[in-house]
């Protein structure tokens, strides 16, 4: 099975959304605002893609003011961003596997700069800073980009930084940045949590191809207030005819990272 950060985190919120929505291909609702944002920043992704290529940027640029004043943040720290070349390579929307327990782990990295010393793996946020840096810090994203890079490359775990830039809520309109460095010991506690969640996923894959038991329930009931499967679960209030005209099929890698193809 094909999974991304996305799965891994569906899957530790709660299995049984995980085998909605990634097994059984059941698509999350998304209300009109959401999905604006969520076009907003995949035309920023595509704008980003876009510059680290050389190609023209302006007739995305131009689309929206927020696109603008975005672009010209990253644009103030263009000589660390973007190296001459011999100095490092760079690649947008960069995508890095591994093979883990009969499961291909995939990252699409939004920007990487690797240089002979040292890499940053780069993901732009268009949403504010996260009021608790730690909690990001622990995400599926924060730990599996850097064990991915480890194990795909001559990179030491040292070596490697995770950037997370924020475009809404800084100062001045400035962009907000954290900074993660990688370990020995983060890697390997990393790689031990994968094994431990991919060993309960095979035995619930298993048990539900073999008999069709449903993976279990998240013990969080809090979880399940804002859910648009409550009510399949019996945990909600929702009439089960909205809930069933919630369910449209989708594919799973759409819930979270795509692989932006390039504008013409």
């Amino acid at each position: 099975m094909k999974l991304s950060q996305g799965n891994l985190t569906i899957l530790d919120s709660c299995p049984r959304l995980f085998q909605y929505t990634v097994l059984e291909q059941l698509a999350v609702p998304q209300r009109g605002e959401e999905w604006e944002k969520m076009q907003l920043g995949s035309q920023f992704h595509q704008l980003m893609q876009q510059r680290s290529q050389q190609l023209p940027i302006e007739a995305i640029a131009a689309t929206d003011p927020d696109l603008r004043r975005w672009f010209e943040a990253v644009e103030a720290q263009s000589a660390d961003l973007f190296p001459d070349a011999g100095e490092a390579w760079t690649d947008s929307e960069h995508v890095r596997t591994m093979d883990w327990m009969g499961h291909t782990i995939v990252g699409v990295y939004d920007y990487v700069v690797l240089r002979s010393d040292s890499a940053q793996i780069l993901d732009w946020k268009t949403y504010p800073k996260p009021v608790d840096s730690r909690r990001l810090q622990q995400s599926w994203q924060s730990k599996l980009y850097p064990l991915l890079l480890v194990s795909s490359s001559n990179y030491s775990p040292a070596t490697i930084e995770m950037r997370y830039w924020f475009f809404q809520g800084g100062d001045q309109g400035h962009p907000h940045m954290l900074r993660f460095e990688s370990s020995a010991a983060a890697i390997a506690e990393t790689a031990a949590a994968l094994t431990q969640r991919l060993t309960a996923l095979n035995l619930w894959r298993s048990a539900y191809e073999l008999t069709g038991e449903s993976f279990p329930q998240t013990e969080t009931r809090q979880t399940c207030e804002t859910c648009s499967f409550a009510v399949r679960c019996d945990r909600g209030n929702r009439s089960l005819v909205e809930s069933d005209l919630m369910q449209l099929e989708t594919a799973w890698d759409s819930i979270e990272e795509v692989e932006l193809t390039q504008f013409p």
